[in-house]
């Protein structure tokens, strides 16, 4: 029989400023081993909202969701300011999201506005929940002409216009 209950397990020591999901994917356009990091942070609460969704499938989609990530994370960071970084990334149509849906799911959302991009409808939110967000971010969900959609996501240091006039800037060659 021991004295007492055991001593408690030791915790390793975090550092003080862990880097943002927007300068791990930045990091991860020289060194692509860094994007392990946003599947170590995000995959839990990834695949716990997976399951609530697809149920067994989860486990494959989440898979596919962060394989998806990483083939197609675009990435623009400031040099002078780490805080001015836009990402974009084109959406599948399997997920079953149109121009109008976009940012239904994205947790935090404030309140999300139609606006028009180029001529076509898309979606403008932001998000600044700090208990959801690493980040307070815009998002926006728009299309291309030929039905292909992304999702922009730009720092808070931006305002709604530069954010309209990044999307509108938005290329795809398929």
């Amino acid at each position: 029989m021991s004295a007492g209950p055991p001593d408690p397990p030791r915790l390793r020591a975090l550092p003080s400023a862990l880097p943002s999901d927007s300068e791990l994917v930045a990091r991860s356009l020289d060194e692509p081993e860094v994007f392990a990091s946003l599947f170590d942070r995000h995959a839990v609460g990834v695949h716990r909202y997976l399951g609530r969704r697809v149920g067994e499938r989860a486990d494959d989609l989440l898979s596919e969701t962060f394989l998806i990530a990483f083939r197609r994370r675009v990435s623009i960071v400031s040099d002078e300011n780490a805080d001015l970084s836009v990402h974009v990334g084109l959406q599948d149509a399997w997920r079953g999201y149109t121009a109008d849906n976009m940012l239904d799911d994205v947790m935090g959302m404030g309140p999300v506005s139609t606006v028009t991009v180029n001529g076509r409808s898309a979606q403008l939110g932001f998000a600044d929940d700090p208990e959801l967000q690493d980040e307070p971010l815009w998002w926006l969900g728009g299309q291309f002409a030929d039905g292909t959609l992304f999702l922009l996501q730009a720092s808070a240091e931006f305002t709604e216009a530069d954010v309209l006039a990044m999307a509108a800037q938005v290329t795809y060659n398929p």
